[in-house]
């Protein structure tokens, strides 16, 4: 076994490693005293059937194994262990708990502390194993989906089950292996969204341990080790002790205090914690960890066990999750003293709950909220807009003043302004800044929080002004915009995580991270061969800017490179649109508006031998500068591009039609640019008119394109999607006042040298 300091050594070298003791002595400590308690506990013989899981038996039947003690008793329960599977119609245990029974079966079958009936008995239980829930996980075992219509955590561990008892059997194990190690790579990519769910990730910890520690695939068991590296540091860099305030990707109703979060255990036996020296609150679902190799690396010990190290910022998340990969915005503010955390914007797959502001008091002092209207959010740093109740748990003892509530835990503060019943805005702070009741209370009343004409309003503590727009979508409300100091405020960025700690770029499948002036990189751009990386100089790599300013003052917005969901449903749409798939787009920019007559006109005067305009376009189209110019075949589009990459030097072009729509829908599947339902005031203008760029500012995309769908039709490049020969890609109706040709997927074609009044262009340009 490679002791510690050569392992380190290897690390720093660059080398992957897997299935590798990664221990320190404290945590070899802790797993030792964990598994004596648990061995001490009662073993029953005989079935169980009124409980959903058996795990508390497996669990004391494995610490018994593990520590050499009641080896009979431990090996008559596993010689007659049924699944215990029927609970109110669901099959939970056998793809949750069969990865324990693997771990007891794969860590055991080759020494004498296994008996040979119990041996037999588990091999019979995985040969007759089949994948539960057949309504939901179907053939989960055999195909990939993302993440299929059950959850990632179940179709992790679905995965994981079929892999090992392939490998447990002897088996032929390719296609599993194939499964697990495109199912980790998307996690890579695409982020672990049950991770911020309080339920899953100590079983989804199991699973990957497992993995890591048994795979004969050294690629696949070393990505599951640095998943889990990703997790356990991304937890590191939130938490208050062995707790965080989670913002929930799905809600979660019962979320009354943070030690229901199944971290918890994890959080204390990989770096310790309050209830360590009370090992009998051990979790039984933790009890397969404690004969793991793995143990959490470098950085996450020291970004938890040095929260004061850590600093006051922001950390902004996206978590993927659901069979539409709903993109769901995280931002976490994290202090010392205390964490504010929630998932923005509105919409989910379930209500519940989607903030929670912690404190490093106690893992029970916690204000958190519920709110079955579909979870509507906006947090800017320390403050928070939330809608629905709003409960203060544990110890907080909030004073209350009219309409305000405020209260101190430790050196943290915290206050709630109520605008109505159910809207509320929160600011945190703590002693650095407002070391007295009245200071605080002072700066509670700065935010000067209004909820009127359906906008929330306040006053960031460094003076910008913040507006919340919000309507009323039956018994919901919807968000609709937020602005920052005047400027929009994007949800949704480039990013998987980013925080001066932790960076992870969308789609890259690497993951950053700053320790001890040094950058380790997380690499698993290649599932056969994931690798960590360290170097020196303690700064994250250079990222492409989210604007550039080009020439004749067009700016132009980063549009992330990743798969989005090109095209409309089977119910939805034309037939040249369907079916809906997933297409990767190289990351690239767009400009924010169509091109202006005033920044054509900038082109004629340069250029003479360009085409020029009959003189009524100038008087009856081309009114201002400020409008969309038009009368501009493909062709003439085309040729503007060639001449503006002469004047910076940046290769300007035409969008492809697959840039184009992902520019308009994002990364989650959208009816229009700004949502699935259109009332008329967003795009459209009377028939045979069009308005200035920019006139409608709810016509605006995820990444903040204007004018995607109303303004004028604007001239694409084909793509992958099928168009007629000599024709070009017409993208973005424009006027009327038509929702069918509003869509972000309609299409349309016509000959390149055509021109039309309603038909204009934007440019794109590829990321350096």
């Amino acid at each position: 076994m490679m002791t510690r300091a050569i392992m380190v050594m290897a690390l720093a070298a660059g080398v992957c490693l897997a299935g590798v003791d990664r221990l320190n002595p404290d945590l070899r400590i802790r797993q030792q005293v964990w598994l004596d308690v648990v061995a001490e506990r009662e073993l029953p013989q005989g079935p169980n059937p009124g409980t959903w899981v058996d795990a508390e038996r497996w669990c004391v039947a494995h610490a018994c194994l593990a520590t050499g003690v009641r080896l009979e008793e431990a090996n008559q329960y596993l010689a007659a262990v049924e699944p215990v599977s029927k609970w109110r119609g669901l099959v939970a245990d056998t793809d949750v708990q069969v990865t324990d029974l693997l771990r007891t079966y794969l860590e055991f079958r080759d020494g004498d502390r296994l008996s040979p009936a119990a041996r037999a008995r588990l091999e019979a239980f995985f040969r007759d194993w089949r994948v539960p829930n057949a309504d939901r996980n179907r053939d989960a075992d055999t195909r990939y989906e993302w993440p299929g219509a059950y959850t990632e955590n179940h179709a992790l561990n679905n995965l994981v089950a079929a892999y090992l008892i392939d490998v447990a059997l002897g088996r032929d194990r390719l296609l599993r292996l194939d499964l697990l190690e495109r199912f980790l790579a998307d996690r890579a990519r695409w982020g672990w969204s049950e991770f911020h769910s309080p339920s899953y990730f100590l079983v989804t910890a199991k699973a990957l341990s497992c993995l890591s520690d048994f795979a004969p695939d050294g690629g696949l068991a070393t990505a599951a080790a640095l998943n889990l590296d990703m997790l356990t540091i991304q937890y590191a860099v939130q938490c208050l002790g062995t707790w965080r305030g989670v913002p929930f990707v799905r809600g979660y109703g019962s979320q009354v205090d943070n030690q229901q979060n199944s971290a918890v255990p994890l959080a204390e036996l990989w770096w310790g914690g309050p209830s360590f020296d009370i090992p009998q609150a051990v979790n039984p679902m933790a009890v397969h960890l404690l004969t793991s190799r793995y143990g959490p690396p470098a950085p996450a010990l020291s970004l938890a066990r040095d929260p004061g190290r850590r600093g006051v910022y922001t950390l902004r998340m996206t978590g993927t999750t659901g069979p539409g990969r709903l993109q769901v915005p995280m931002v976490m503010h994290v202090r010392p003293s205390a964490t504010m955390a929630s998932a923005q914007g509105s919409g989910s797959y379930y209500d519940g709950c989607y903030w929670t502001i912690s404190f490093a008091t106690s893992p029970r002092d916690v204000i958190t909220g519920h709110y079955g209207g579909g979870r509507t959010i906006l947090q800017v740093d320390n403050v928070m807009a939330v809608f629905g109740t709003a409960q203060w748990r544990g110890g907080l003892k909030p004073e209350t003043d009219g309409n305000r509530k405020i209260a101190s835990a430790g050196p943290a503060w915290v206050g709630q302004v109520d605008l109505d019943a159910d809207c509320h805005v929160f600011l945190l702070s703590d002693g650095s800044g407002h070391p007295d009741l009245p200071s605080f209370r002072a700066a509670l009343d700065a935010l000067q929080a209004a909820f009127t004409n359906a906008v929330v309003s306040w006053v960031m503590p460094d003076g910008r002004p913040v507006r919340l727009t919000v309507r009323r979508d039956g018994e919901r409300r919807q968000f609709v915009q937020a602005t920052v100091a005047g400027a929009d405020w994007p949800l949704l960025s480039g990013m998987l995580i980013d925080s001066p700690w932790v960076r992870s770029v969308r789609e890259s499948a690497v993951l950053e991270v700053i320790h001890a002036n040094t950058v380790w990189t997380y690499d698993l751009r290649d599932p056969k061969e994931p690798r960590t990386d360290i170097r020196h100089g303690g700064r994250f790599a250079p990222l492409p800017p989210a604007t550039l300013d080009g020439p004749l003052g067009i700016r132009l917005r980063l549009i992330p490179g990743g798969a989005f969901p090109m095209g409309s449903g089977v119910t939805e749409g034309h037939a040249d649109e369907h079916p809906v798939r997933w297409v990767p787009v190289d990351a690239c920019y767009l400009s924010e508006f169509e091109i202006t007559v005033g920044q054509y006109r900038q082109y004629l005067e340069a250029v003479p031998e360009a085409a020029r305009l009959p003189d009524w376009y100038w008087s009856e189209w081309g009114k201002t500068d400020r409008h969309a110019m038009t009368w501009i075949s493909g062709d003439e589009a085309a040729a503007f591009c060639g001449w503006l990459s002469k004047q910076d030097g940046r290769a300007y072009r035409l969008p492809t039609e697959e840039e184009w729509e992902k520019g308009a829908r994002g990364f989650t599947y959208r009816v229009y640019p700004w949502g699935d339902t259109y009332d008329g005031s967003q795009a459209g203008t009377p028939n045979g008119t069009y308005d200035p760029v920019g006139s409608k500012p709810a016509d605006r995309s995820p990444f903040g394109l204007l004018d995607m769908a109303g303004g004028v039709w604007e001239w694409c490049t084909a793509g992958e999607a099928p168009v007629a020969a000599g024709r070009r890609i017409l993208r973005g109706c424009g006027w009327n006042f038509d929702p069918d040709t509003f869509r972000c997927a309609y299409r349309s074609a016509w000959e390149g040298t055509n021109r039309s009044v309603h038909l204009g262009f934007r440019i794109a340009c590829n990321v350096p």
